[in-house]
């Protein structure tokens, strides 16, 4: 993990390097003084009682200042965002979905040269289940200038069809610590 840490870094292509922790175990010593770093910010997922080291981490990091926060968990524990088939849904309904997924708004996956609104169509594309459509990723090119607006492209979308092969946050919740 340092120098995982340490690689990423040392590159300016990396504007802010997010861990995750379920407070169960302390960083290794070598770790700390990397994570003191201005784009590296910790993520506590506090699990209650599960997460047995969640106060002890954030004292380090308070001393140490290393910039945290604390995600609560265990009152919802993980979601069942169902398997991969297609719904059946209405373009509307898709859009609905699309617009309030929070996995479409907080993190955007990139593999090869495409990045994708979710990891869900990126995995399917990924593993051939289902091949992405154009319109739900943007084509990373050689030229920055297409590669912005295919990005803001992605971004302005309405919705995309691989919403209607997902149940969203509707899901089942399974409990921290059981999935």
């Amino acid at each position: 993990m340092p120098r995982l840490l340490d690689g990423l870094k040392r590159s300016d292509k990396i504007i802010k390097i997010w861990l995750t922790t379920n407070g169960t175990l302390m960083p290794d010593e070598t770790l700390l003084p990397l994570m003191r770093d201005p784009r590296v910010c910790v993520t506590i997922s506090d699990y209650d009682a599960l997460s047995s080291r969640k106060a002890e981490l954030i004292d380090m990091f308070e001393r140490l200042g290393i910039a945290y926060n604390v995600a609560e968990c265990a009152s919802g524990g993980w979601i069942d965002f169902g398997d991969m088939h297609e719904r059946g849904r209405s373009w509307d309904e898709t859009c609905k979905i699309y617009k309030t997924c929070r996995a479409c708004s907080s993190c955007n996956p990139m593999i090869g040269d495409k990045l994708f609104p979710c990891a869900r169509v990126a995995r399917m594309d990924d593993l051939g289940l289902r091949k992405a459509e154009s319109c739900e990723y943007a084509a990373l090119e050689a030229d920055p200038e297409r590669t912005r607006r295919n990005v803001e492209k992605l971004l302005a979308a309405d919705g995309i069809p691989c919403c209607d092969f997902c149940d969203s946050w509707s899901g089942a919740r399974i409990p921290a610590a059981l999935q």
